[in-house]
């Protein structure tokens, strides 16, 4: 079907027009020339800036719109945007509504897919650690027996308590092997060297504090061999 024309008379002279050229409407607003686009770390917390686009001829204003996953975000309809927790993992776009003399049009912006990583909020911070204890200080051991054989001695190492630090259990070496797990709030992890043969031993205790830390002491005993009785004198008969 042909378009309708417009015939009008102007100082005598006869113009044939289309009717969105006479008269100005009909045109379905600017045309849009190049999308909008965000600008900005896709990450929550993180801010993001739409871009206007580009629009073809004389634009008189421009309104924006943010969008997930195709839906209108309520009244985010700024140039910005902060990303919200519920935008994690969705599609994050951008409506731009240009408007001139015929009337409106509007171009959306390729999405973004938000994280939650470094979301930009400041890091919680967990309850003060007590500084940790030096170990001489807790681990205490029986007075040194380096000048005595310990080849019979059994004995108790005792954990001492340390101002807001709490244990949850003590492992206890011999020569490196590991021969007892004490596990309880107040700590006293036995050593037994009866039955050593003679040498030099070493006992070790490795205590673990509530919240994972470790205090480590050791301590060297020297076992002897046993002692054997008075031999008897042989009498010929």
């Amino acid at each position: 079907m042909a378009r309708s024309k417009t015939i009008s008379i102007l100082g005598g002279l006869l113009v044939l027009c289309s009717p969105a050229v006479a008269l100005g409407i009909g045109s379905g607003g600017p045309v849009n020339l190049a999308p909008p686009q965000i600008a900005g770390t896709p990450e929550v917390g993180q801010s993001l800036t739409c871009s206007q686009g580009s629009w073809g001829g004389a634009i008189d204003s421009y309104s924006y719109q943010w969008n997930r996953n195709g839906g209108a975000i309520g009244a985010a309809t700024g140039t910005s945007y902060v990303v919200a927790g519920a935008d994690a993992g969705q599609q994050i776009t951008c409506t731009v509504t240009a408007t001139d003399f015929s009337g409106s049009s509007a171009a959306t912006s390729p999405p973004v897919t938000p994280t939650t990583g470094g979301s930009g909020s400041p890091p919680t911070s967990g309850p003060t650690q007590a500084p940790l204890p030096s170990p001489a200080s807790v681990i205490q051991f029986p007075r040194d027996t380096k000048n005595k054989c310990a080849s019979r001695r059994k004995f108790k190492i005792r954990i001492k308590q340390a101002a807001g630090v709490g244990y949850s259990s003590a492992a206890v070496f011999v020569n490196g092997k590991q021969v007892q797990v004490v596990k309880a709030s107040r700590l006293i992890a036995p050593i037994d060297l009866r039955g050593l043969p003679k040498g030099s031993f070493v006992a070790k205790i490795v205590v673990t504090t509530s919240d994972g830390r470790t205090l480590t002491g050791s301590r060297k005993y020297r076992t002897c061999a046993k002692k054997r009785g008075p031999k008897g004198k042989k009498h010929r008969l």
